[in-house]
């Protein structure tokens, strides 16, 4: 198990480090084509492609959001700002017995392609990372600030 946990946070490390920015007319017309019939009304596009997919990080209205596509315009992922009160009970209730008061500096809400729900907290300098229930999954440090 510590061993996927450090692969899985070098990997992170990694693809973060690989990420580069990119201008809209950079990307795969169908990348660009299911992004805009998708999130209609999305505004500060910001595009990075990240290994074999690109994402990208956008507003609608005020909800901060991000989504991921492959270069055939499929989307992977998205993930969504949420509040903290959004979160399942047992989520709430190990942040509060592994965490106690300490600040929760942002929460997602990350949906795949098959509509499988994953909780992201970030505290202390850790994604925690919760199952659709509310179960812990995983603690991944992060290396780097955005």
């Amino acid at each position: 198990m510590k061993q996927r946990l450090l692969v899985l946070g070098a990997l992170f490390f990694v693809t973060g480090l690989l990420a580069q920015r990119v201008k809209p007319a950079a990307l795969p017309a169908a990348v660009l084509e299911h992004f805009e019939k998708q999130f209609v009304g999305a505004k500060e596009a910001k595009w990075e492609k990240e290994g074999v997919y690109y994402e990208v990080e956008f507003e609608v209205g005020e909800l901060e959001q991000s989504a991921v596509f492959d270069a055939a315009g499929n989307l992977i992922e998205t993930e969504v700002d949420i509040a903290y009160t959004s979160l399942p009970a047992a989520v709430k209730e190990y942040l509060r017995a592994t965490y106690g008061k300490a600040k929760i500096k942002e929460v997602t809400q990350i949906t795949d392609n098959k509509g499988s729900i994953t909780y992201e907290v970030e505290v202390k300098g850790r994604d925690v990372l919760f199952d659709e229930k509310g179960q812990f999954l995983r603690e991944v440090v992060i290396l780097h600030e955005d």
